[in-house]
């Protein structure tokens, strides 16, 4: 039986575009392999096990934690699993190795996996969430890195790295991973950059955002306050707020070094949209941190709803139920125009072949959109102002009928590309 691990997307995160990432990739394992056991090593409270249904189709994971948390078990900590793997490599005595995988589940399934990706919530892998992210998110590769493991890194960003430090933990990750694939093209270069040129073209590739291939779920009257009627003659303009873009990032002070003054955009585009057009606004969360927090989406688009209760109430819409990426994407469906600031919203509506505009805060987004032939879709929120912004918007939006069918052509080759290409890389 084929043995699939994955580290870095775990499946309950507040973050649906992670978890699209983690069910995109066990979707396309079970298409091609029948008899796979599939295993999700990340950090989590405790150990367990989930059934993912898409439609008609489910598959089984099991979840194996680990905890940085001082009052964890000893087992669980990720400074013990990574102690316990560098005796296992030191000390080269079978009866000691026996003892300690029998003794230490992860380590157990790490030696035992057949096929070992990391993929560090498709960002993650970078300090520009600070250096503290970046640290904690490399840590359960070096327990495949230490125990000789084949380790993939699978599609995501690289850089930036900003610090000396980050260049180096980069570094140390990169040089030492079996096969390493970008989601955009750009990021070939900057891994050979930060590698020194260690790595040769054959060790890394190019493949789009494994999310281009989520399936849809539909269901029957999500809860939408208030509710939204579907009607031929009247577009609707989905948009995705970002909460932490909206609060200036995690300290609230513009983290991500934005010209875009990002809420008066947001509250100018639905104004411009109201006045000038029949549309209906859909406001959509795609991270449900916890209310008060600066990345949460809900809290955002609520902000965004209130500050219309004046005018147009009955015309801006806010998805109000929570609900998991597959769902979500299926109420993105609904849209015939997107506008989204969380990458994952974003490729949800590009795939389903829905114009849609990305307001950039990073350079994930150029490099994704350009995959599909869609980079002139991108606002750098870093570079564009206001008044570029808002007429780059409507412009597209008004010509949306005219791309549409291209985005649609592009996203389904695309879904192709990247499921025969991570089944290869398995096989």
């Amino acid at each position: 039986m084929l043995k699939v691990c994955l580290m870095g997307a775990p499946l309950n995160t507040s973050n649906m575009g992670v978890s699209a990432l983690a069910v995109s990739f066990f979707n396309i394992v079970c298409d091609k392999f029948r008899d796979v056991e599939l295993y999700l090593l990340v950090g989590n409270e405790k150990s367990s096990s989930e059934t993912i249904s898409l439609g008609e189709k489910s598959f089984r994971v099991d979840i194996i934690n680990f905890r940085m948390s001082p009052k964890a078990k000893i087992h669980e900590h990720i400074l013990w699993i990574l102690f316990l793997a560098t005796v296992y490599r030191l000390i080269p005595n079978n009866k000691i190795r026996k003892a300690i995988l029998n003794k230490n589940r992860w380590l157990r399934k790490v030696y035992e996996a057949d096929f070992i990706g990391s993929i560090h919530g498709g960002d993650g892998f970078s300090d520009i969430y600070g250096l503290k992210n970046l640290m904690a998110g490399i840590l359960p590769d070096l327990s495949a890195i230490i125990m000789k493991k084949e380790l993939v890194l699978l599609p995501q960003t690289y850089g930036p790295y900003s610090s000396f430090i980050a260049k180096h933990i980069a570094r140390f990750i990169l040089n030492r991973s079996a096969f390493i694939i970008s989601r955009d093209r750009q990021g070939l270069s900057i891994i050979k950059r930060i590698s020194k040129n260690k790595i040769s073209d054959t060790k890394c590739s190019f493949c789009p955002d494994m999310a281009f291939t989520l399936k849809p779920v539909l269901i029957d009257n999500p809860t939408i306050d208030p509710p939204l009627e579907i009607s031929p003659d009247i577009p609707i303009i989905g948009i995705n707020v970002n909460g932490l873009m909206f609060n200036g990032g995690y300290d609230r002070n513009n983290m991500f070094k934005l010209c875009l003054d990002y809420r008066e955009y947001i509250i100018t585009i639905i104004n411009h949209f109201l006045e000038t057009s029949n549309s209906e606004i859909l406001l959509i969360p795609h991270t449900y941190a916890f209310p008060g927090s600066a990345e949460s989406d809900p809290d955002a688009c609520s902000f965004v709803k209130d500050h219309f209760s004046g005018n147009f109430p009955q015309r801006i819409h806010l998805l109000t139920g929570t609900y998991d990426q597959s769902v979500i994407k299926g109420i993105i469906s609904t849209c015939d125009f997107f506008i989204g600031s969380r990458m994952h919203a974003c490729i949800g509506a590009l795939s389903l072949g829905i114009p849609t505009i990305g307001i950039a805060y990073s350079k994930k987004f150029l490099g994704v959109f350009e995959s599909i032939g869609m980079d002139s879709c991108v606002i750098d929120a870093r570079k564009k102002e206001l008044n570029v912004a808002i007429k780059e918007t409507y412009s597209h939006f008004l010509n949306r009928q005219k791309i549409g069918p291209h985005i649609l052509n592009k996203s389904r080759e695309t879904e192709l590309i990247v499921q025969k290409f991570v089944k290869s890389i398995i096989t």
